[in-house]
């Protein structure tokens, strides 16, 4: 029997026919009693409500069904219980195929575990090129894989950058912005929500990116 995370780097989903109200217990009655095999991390769709952007949506926890987290933001993603970085789950791993999360590419990623940087010291945040455009990041390791955190910049930046390189035409703000990002992280406890893709121009996932924004 498969566990999480499945050896095909991606959840299963289910769907439970429109007859059947949304409802935690009763949708995983009808799946044990058509024995069908979910495992911890598996998405369960309830017809019955279904239809717009994530509704209906619930996850397996291993023991029960559990409701999307519908913070920070309101979309939908996996609960915080859910750390993909962590459990050795691809970070897409609830994304990848049709019917799977949409409209939200948010995942959580343990403080503790972007805190440790790439030797056991809290990381280097830097503003240099990825990909031919200026970023502020930083680097962390887990299981021997490398990650880059990038941090998003806010609105009221944007009249401060350039359109052709994403580079700061001010160079105090960029400074200001990359000692804000080391004292976001420095002071964060738990678990960090973090994007799959910069929802500015939703660009591809890369398996070793992520993007942080600070929440309001």
């Amino acid at each position: 029997m498969d566990t999480y995370p499945r050896p095909s780097g991606e959840c299963s989903i289910f769907r439970i026919p429109p007859s059947i109200a949304e409802g935690r217990s009763l949708g995983l009655a009808y799946l044990r009693e058509n024995n069908i095999p979910i495992v911890k991390g598996d998405l369960v769709i309830f017809e019955s409500t279904a239809g717009y952007r994530n509704d209906g949506y619930m996850i397996f926890d291993g023991v029960k069904l559990k409701h999307l987290a519908y913070e920070p933001i309101d979309y939908g993603s996996p609960p915080r219980c859910f750390t993909p970085i962590e459990d050795g789950a691809p970070i897409d791993y609830w994304h990848k195929n049709a019917g799977a999360i949409q409209h939200n590419t948010i995942i959580w990623v343990h403080s503790r575990t972007v805190k440790v940087g790439v030797n056991g010291k809290f990381p280097e945040v830097q503003y240099q090129q990825i990909d031919g455009k200026y970023r502020i990041f930083l680097n962390f390791v887990h299981n021997n894989k490398t990650y880059f955190l990038i941090f998003l910049c806010t609105d009221e930046d944007y009249d401060l950058i350039n359109e052709d390189t994403d580079a700061y035409t001010d160079e105090e703000c960029a400074k200001e912005r990359m000692k804000e990002f080391e004292n976001n992280i420095r002071k964060s406890k738990g678990v960090l929500p973090v994007y799959l893709s910069d929802p500015a121009t939703c660009n591809d996932v890369k398996e070793n990116t992520i993007y942080y924004c600070k929440f309001r």
